[in-house]
């Protein structure tokens, strides 16, 4: 399968839209490295369940990832993983989160940390970029093969970032 890359540049944002790409750990783990994160970055992958109940506390407890990952529910959705971490200490947790029925996996590079934790619509993640508190904010649909990265344009250039990802795929 061919992947398809696109990019949009705006005043303070990019976006970068591929298709095409299995969103497998391999692959999220090369793009990941593109960027060539100095912090850390925050990684959400979310289990997309329709309700509670098909998520029962016995699956929870059955769950032995490899690291410090914690397990949370919000408004946007019953169940997800987040892990904040040094981009090359996130392979496992990738390798780990796809054990599951992973429908999303979101990464956010934040230059203000205390925006860790948080939970970020992508509406607030642009608004974040624009604000220079936010570098970059990627999100893997994982059944579609689409992934969407919006950065700011200060910190990355969105052509180089698109031609790396030609080239690396």
């Amino acid at each position: 399968m061919k992947i398809k890359v696109d990019n949009h540049a705006y005043i303070n944002t990019a976006d970068i839209l591929i298709s095409g790409l299995h969103c497998i750990p391999e692959n999220i783990a090369k793009l990941i490295n593109i960027f060539e994160f100095k912090k850390e970055i925050e990684i959400i992958a979310d289990m997309g369940f329709a309700d509670e109940e098909s998520f029962s506390p016995k699956k929870i407890e059955s769950i032995q990832l490899r690291h410090e990952a914690s397990f949370e529910k919000n408004k946007y959705s019953n169940g997800f993983f987040r892990l904040v971490s040094l981009s090359n200490k996130c392979q496992d947790f990738l390798k780990d989160s796809f054990t599951f029925d992973i429908e999303h996996i979101a990464i956010y590079s934040f230059k203000d940390e205390s925006l860790f934790g948080q939970n970020i619509s992508y509406d607030m993640c642009r608004r974040l970029i624009k604000q220079k508190r936010l570098d970059v904010f990627v999100v893997f649909t994982i059944d579609e093969s689409k992934i969407v990265i919006t950065l700011n344009k200060e910190t990355y250039n969105a052509k180089q970032i698109a031609a790396k990802i030609k080239v690396l795929f």
